[in-house]
């Protein structure tokens, strides 16, 4: 098999994350000025992969190199290490009906983990005490705020073919657990157990094998071989990760095992991949998010990522796509707090950006529209609902092109069902970025993001990341942190009763579709 070059492979987890994180358009050199530019947006997506990085961690035997921070962007690699510890500490200090806001921050060392904290004491604590680096890309609640949802890369070996999966947490830091990538919990997995052999088709460097319900993935031979023990019989697919100098590939196969005659498994590799980059989670359970596949194409050797979103019914495992308007990308998708049916996404094309409903699955229903001027390229990103589901709070990403080539985020806000334009609530400088909106339990206000600089400038590694708040009645931002690197915002709603409330997420495993083959074409960048 041809090996792909690894600096290409290098650059496309970053431009994942990026796209899940950075605040603002697609970098690219100034177009010709005329006075009706055309963008060519695969390149764009190509400029901006190139200047961003991502990381994965694997869990594997026994540990290695730990990341450290650099200046110049780490290769996206799948590093071997031991499974995080997440401690699962109940905060009894919580009252029932606190207002909580939960975001991530990172510390020196680029490792990211959930902090809550409570607004009306001002105390904070960490929920969660993750060690991989840079895994964290959405954070939300469900309807009724008994639970925490989150998009992370954190043991992702223990999917079939996810890099990036949803999580739901309690806000008491208990009951952790990933609820796509037909995740089975090994504590549950229920026996007889078997040992399968196997054998890695075509290795490049060091290969992770791991399987449904099993807690300790193993390392294969130089050759490709392993062995795989205490696999539960009812496994329903193996996985391996390889990597290399910045090169990775993946495979997975389907299981069908037998107590008295395990057969010997293959398992074939290819550079593709696939993971969530965005949740939310309805009233009765369900998900809806933005997810990516990604690719290489061995012939030009040059990236490719698709962008689209995808539905998850939790009680049953079943997926499905939302239909998306012809040449659009998609960058973020919210349902309705106050129906089962209602999906708000955020769409981008090549004549302008706006917020799309779709009353069908296959039906998509524009609901606002902003075009593109003579000098200024827009896009829309992580559109949300208020609580009571009359406004939806928006990213309006700008690219002034003409001249100065600058660029910025508004924060902005539109009226459900009103004709007017959209609310500018937060207009910040050129360079500046007001991104990742997050209402407030009662709808007056929205926390977001704040950071400055360029967007191929990944805002986790600067030194003025930090949350902000800004009331709907007088817009005047204020800073809730200072510390440079904390980000994603969500606070809790309100408790109450919804029908049924939202259900107990259940150990159904959501297996996803596999990635596209390397024929398929890619999306739009947003």
């Amino acid at each position: 098999m041809s090996s792909p070059r690894a600096p290409f492979y290098n650059v496309l987890l970053g431009a994942i994350l990026m796209l899940l994180l950075v605040s603002c358009s697609p970098v690219a050199s100034a177009p010709a000025q005329t006075s009706s530019p055309t963008p060519d947006y695969d390149a764009l997506e190509t400029r901006v992969a190139v200047q961003l990085v991502g990381t994965l961690t694997a869990k594997a035997p026994t540990a290695t190199i730990t990341p450290t921070r650099t200046e110049t962007p780490l290769p996206p690699t799948a590093t071997p290490t031991l499974l995080p510890t997440h401690t699962a500490t109940a905060t009894p200090t919580q009252a029932a009906d606190a207002a909580l806001l939960v975001f991530v921050r990172e510390d020196e060392e680029q490792v990211a983990n959930l902090v809550l904290r409570d607004l009306d004491r001002g105390s904070e604590e960490m929920l969660t005490h993750l060690t991989e680096p840079l895994t964290i890309s959405d954070v939300g609640w469900s309807p009724d705020g008994q639970w925490i949802t989150f998009v992370s890369a954190h043991n992702y070996i223990h999917s079939r073919n996810q890099e990036r999966n949803v999580f739901f947490i309690r806000p008491d830091g208990t009951e952790l657990r990933m609820v796509t990538g037909g995740y089975a919990d090994a504590a549950k997995a229920p026996g007889p157990y078997v040992v399968v052999r196997g054998l890695v088709l075509e290795p490049v460097g060091d290969c992770i094998v791991g399987a449904q319900g099993v807690a300790s993935p193993v390392l294969a031979e130089d050759s490709g071989a392993f062995e795989l023990t205490g696999v539960p019989v009812s496994a329903e697919w193996a996985r391996v990760v390889c990597q290399t100098d910045g090169l990775i590939l993946q495979g997975d196969v389907a299981l069908d095992l037998q107590v008295e005659a395990t057969s010997p498994i293959t398992i074939p590799l290819s550079a593709t991949g696939q993971g969530w980059a965005q949740a939310s989670a309805s009233t009765q359970g369900n998900l809806v998010g933005t997810a990516y596949n990604w690719w290489l194409d061995e012939e030009d050797e040059q990236p490719h990522i698709d962008f689209f979103a995808r539905v998850v019914e939790l009680d049953n495992g079943r997926t499905s796509r939302l239909t998306l308007p012809e040449d659009s990308s998609i960058l973020g998708v919210d349902w309705s707090p106050v129906t089962t049916d209602l999906l708000v996404g955020a769409l981008t094309d090549e004549d302008g950006a706006g917020l799309y409903t779709w009353p069908e699955f296959d039906n998509p229903q524009p609901l606002v529209r902003m075009e593109n001027t003579d000098d200024t390229i827009l896009s829309t990103a992580y559109p949300v609902w208020s609580p009571q589901g009359d406004r939806i709070a928006f990213e309006l990403r700008q690219w002034a092109w003409w001249g100065e080539n600058r660029y910025r985020t508004l924060l902005m806000v539109w009226e459900v069902g009103s004709e007017g334009e959209p609310q500018v609530l937060v207009e910040p400088d050129w360079g500046e970025h007001a991104s990742r909106p997050g209402w407030s339990a009662d709808g007056d206000m929205l926390y977001y993001q704040f950071s400055t600089g360029d967007p191929g400038a990944e805002f986790w590694r600067k030194d003025n990341g930090d949350i902000y708040r800004v009331s709907l009645a007088e817009p005047t931002p204020a800073a809730l942190t200072h510390d440079g690197r904390s980000y994603l915002p969500a606070a809790r709603p309100a408790i109450k009763p919804v029908e049924n409330g939202t259900p107990t997420p259940t150990e159904t495993p959501v297996s996803e579709t596999p990635a596209p083959t390397e024929e398929a074409e890619p999306a739009p960048a947003p």
